[in-house]
C-alpha cells in the first residue's frame, strides 16, 4: 500500500496559487460581464456600460482563451517544460486582457451612479491589481523553472 511521503505534494503549490489567480480573476470578469445587459431606463449610464462593454468583449475572448490553453495544457501528457511555456504566455495574455479592461473602465469615465467615481477607481484598482497578480505569477514561474532545471543534475 502506498502512503505518500512529507514530499508527496512538493511543487502543487505553484498550481494551487494559480487556480486561485484564476478564480477570483474569472469572479472579478463575470461580474464586469453582468453589466453589460441591463435596461434601467438611465441613458447615461447605458451609453457608459456599453462603451465598457464593448472593450471588455475582446479581453473576455483573450481570458477564456488563455484559461483554456492552461487547462488544455496541465490535462494531456504535456512535459513541464511545455506547461511552463503555455501557462507564461497564458498568465502574460491575462495580464494584459485585465489591464486592458481596467483602461477601459478608466477611459469611460465614472459611471452615473451613486459613488461613481470612487467606484470607477476601486473597479481600476482590482482590474490593475488583477493584471500585476498575473503578470507577477507568469514571471516566477518562469523563474522557478529556469531555477529548477539549472539546479537539477536531470537536465
Amino acid at each position: 500500500m502506498y502512503v505518500p511521503g512529507p514530499k508527496a505534494m512538493e511543487g502543487t503549490n505553484p498550481v494551487n496559487k494559480k487556480l486561485a489567480v484564476a478564480l477570483s480573476g474569472g469572479a472579478v470578469l463575470v461580474l464586469a460581464l453582468t453589466g453589460c445587459g441591463g435596461d434601467d431606463n438611465n441613458e447615461k449610464l447605458d451609453a457608459w456600460a456599453k462603451q465598457v462593454c464593448d472593450a471588455v468583449q475582446p479581453q473576455a475572448a483573450k481570458i477564456k482563451s488563455a484559461n483554456a490553453a492552461i487547462q488544455k495544457e496541465t490535462s494531456d501528457s504535456s512535459t513541464p517544460e511545455e506547461v511552463q511555456k503555455a501557462d507564461s504566455k497564458a498568465f502574460q495574455d491575462m495580464s494584459d486582457a485585465y489591464k486592458a479592461i481596467g483602461a477601459a473602465v478608466s477611459q469611460a469615465g465614472a459611471p452615473d451612479v451613486d459613488n461613481g467615481e470612487k467606484k470607477q477607481t476601486d473597479a481600476v484598482k482590482e482590474l490593475n491589481g488583477i493584471s500585476a497578480a498575473y503578470a507577477s505569477c507568469g514571471s516566477r514561474w518562469t523563474a522557478s523553472t529556469r531555477t529548477t532545471r539549472r539546479s537539477s543534475p536531470m537536465v
